[in-house]
């Protein structure tokens, strides 16, 4: 059963979150019809998510993500799926593109062990159960040795982390250029992990096709001065109304690397630049055609 509380809060964040991507988030005169406009696709929104959690607690993740990323109107392929270990301990590391990207990482990534190291965001202190499987990161405060504390136990303990080391949303390989120069931004944390944890497996993988094309290209859209606006405002639209703006995703893992056997050949920057190799041949060898 949906906690009202919860629904009511994440009706609220969502509210906030779809005038904020229009560019009304500052409107103060009129806000409440602005945001009656917004309260059926902020309510729909929400009880998706809320039922989304409900289901990884019944069903385990995996399979609740697979259900998700059908709610969202995305198709996703995985490429290379052989190449996640079924045991032991696994470090994945992914680009950042948003929207639907998580899901289809889920739903991708059939360990039942997985945990996530994400960004604290009010939206996802909303799901009880998700939360469990988060390992947060609480950007304001920069203390971030609880997170590796616990990024370190599990993976000692034989689980399977996932974790952006972009740190933030990056460009969508298949629709905006940029996602090969935001490599290099990443932060070294990929070679802390593999220090903490040398017999931890990396496994790259590249997250493509989350942005619909024609959410992008939209007037409304191209309404928005800069590329991140214009983003968001596009990344709304598909959640607003993700049947209008259908999308075909593609999750391509790349072959694991042994963190000990890295950590033989060079220093934790070498680890860093030997994921990142890896990433770059995904993206070169990816068969949507990707822009760099």
């Amino acid at each position: 059963m949906i906690a009202a509380a919860n629904l009511d809060a994440l009706i609220r964040i969502n509210t906030d979150d779809m005038l904020e991507s229009f560019g009304l988030g500052e409107v103060r005169y009129g806000r409440r019809l602005l945001e009656a406009a917004c309260y059926w696709p902020a309510r729909r929104f929400a009880h998706t998510v809320l039922e989304f959690d409900r289901r990884v607690q019944a069903d385990g993740l995996h399979a609740a993500a697979a259900w998700g990323v059908r709610q969202f109107a995305a198709d996703v392929t995985v490429l290379g799926a052989e190449n996640l270990p079924a045991d032991g301990p696994v470090i994945a590391v992914s680009n950042h593109p948003g929207i639907t990207d998580t899901l289809a990482l889920f739903a991708s990534l059939p360990r039942s062990d997985l945990h996530t190291v994400a960004a604290v965001r009010p939206f996802l202190t909303s799901l009880d159960n998700m939360t469990k499987r988060l390992i947060f990161v609480d950007e304001e405060a920069g203390a971030h040795l609880g997170v590796v504390r616990s990024v370190t136990h599990h993976l000692r303990g034989g689980g399977c982390i996932l974790t952006f080391p972009a740190g933030k949303i990056e460009p969508d390989p298949a629709v905006l250029p940029g996602a090969g120069r935001s490599l290099e931004e990443w932060s070294d944390s990929i070679g802390l992990f593999a220090r903490l944890a040398p017999a931890a497996q990396i496994v790259p993988v590249l997250v493509s096709g989350v942005f619909s094309a024609c959410s992008l290209h939209s007037p409304l859209a191209r309404m928005r001065r800069s590329q991140k606006d214009r983003e968001r405002f596009a990344a709304m639209l598909q959640v607003a109304a993700p049947r209008l703006y259908p999308v075909q995703v593609t999750v391509a893992l790349g072959s694991p690397l042994h963190a000990g056997d890295l950590l033989t050949r060079a220093t934790s920057a070498g680890v860093k630049a030997a994921v990142v190799a890896e990433m770059r041949q995904l993206l070169a060898c990816s068969p949507r055609g990707l822009i760099m």
